[in-house]
């Protein structure tokens, strides 16, 4: 059995997204960057993470410190979108988010 690591979108998966409703969306991204926000290389996978933002009482962005100050090709979605942002690093001092929304793990 192979331990290849999969993930879905495109047309198909957004479709089906459509229909789900949660509670909570864990979302993650390949950069986020200070009036930006959150950024991806794939626009499929940018599509497919605002509808699940969407239909998410609370969206949670999880990042790790390679992704601080990294702007991809397509904007996912501001900060503002997020409830929380769970890190591996503080939140850069000159960021501005919300007290309480930055949590470091």
């Amino acid at each position: 059995m192979s331990s290849a690591h999969t993930r879905t979108f495109g047309s198909y998966a957004e479709k089906m997204a459509e229909s789900f409703f949660v509670d909570k969306a864990f979302i993650s991204s390949d950069g986020v960057a200070p009036g930006i926000g959150m950024t991806c290389y794939r626009s499929e996978k940018c599509s497919l993470s605002q509808v699940l933002i969407s239909h998410a009482n609370q969206s949670y962005a999880l990042l790790d410190h390679s992704k601080l100050g990294v702007k991809a090709n397509y904007k996912m979605a501001a900060m503002g979108a997020f409830s929380h942002v769970i890190c591996d690093a503080e939140v850069p001092g000159e960021w501005e988010l919300d007290e309480g929304v930055w949590v470091k793990c």
